[in-house]
């Protein structure tokens, strides 16, 4: 066993470890006691619980994505109709998908049309880490019929979904679904 801790400049506290992904068990104050118990790569998750002290009555996530459908050129934003998790296998089935609100989809996507700013509907699927390359992208997107992916919308979708609290996601695509990108890359340069 280990121990894990975090702090956000935020102030907000506590700070509460899951696993995201692989074989371990967390426990102790606020889980930050971690246990592995196999021996794939785990990932461990660290959250605040903003939701439940401020209660906002909308949470946008924006970012940064990877268009994973051939449909998603560089630049174009993504508005997410259904969020869903995958894990380094390429399995969603431990995270139920979550629908986004279609009130707020549908009028995001309106005022993306009003503005003449190119915007698809669609899903986007919250990985442990970048795709690298077209073949795990269009696998991911014949899986998962996702539109984007990207490293955090579900799981904010998640946190937020336990007080009722919609969320918005939008992303907007760094790279598409024929790039591959360079090792370790975070991000590439948006193409015209």
């Amino acid at each position: 066993p280990f121990t894990v801790s975090a702090t956000a400049s935020s102030g907000l506290t506590p700070v509460v470890f899951t696993v995201n992904a692989g074989t371990a068990t967390v426990s102790g104050t606020n889980g930050s006691t971690v246990t592995i118990t196999g021996t794939a790569p785990v990932t461990i998750r660290a959250t605040q619980a903003a939701c439940a002290r401020y209660r906002p009555a909308l949470i946008v996530t924006t970012g940064y994505s990877g268009g994973v459908s051939p449909i998603v050129k560089g630049g174009a934003l993504v508005v997410a109709a259904r969020l869903m998790a995958s894990d380094e296998a390429g399995d969603a089935a431990s995270h139920p998908p979550i629908a986004a609100d279609a009130a707020l989809v549908d009028a995001s996507l309106g005022w993306l049309e009003e503005e003449f700013i190119r915007a698809h509907r669609g899903t986007i699927v919250s990985v442990p880490h970048a795709m690298p390359g077209p073949r795990q992208k269009a696998q991911l997107a014949a899986q998962l019929q996702a539109a984007a992916v990207d490293m955090e919308s579900y799981w904010v979708a998640q946190a937020a979904g336990q007080t009722g609290t919609p969320v918005l996601a939008v992303r907007a695509a760094s790279d598409t679904s024929t790039d591959t990108l360079p090792p370790g890359a975070r991000f590439t340069a948006v193409k015209e």
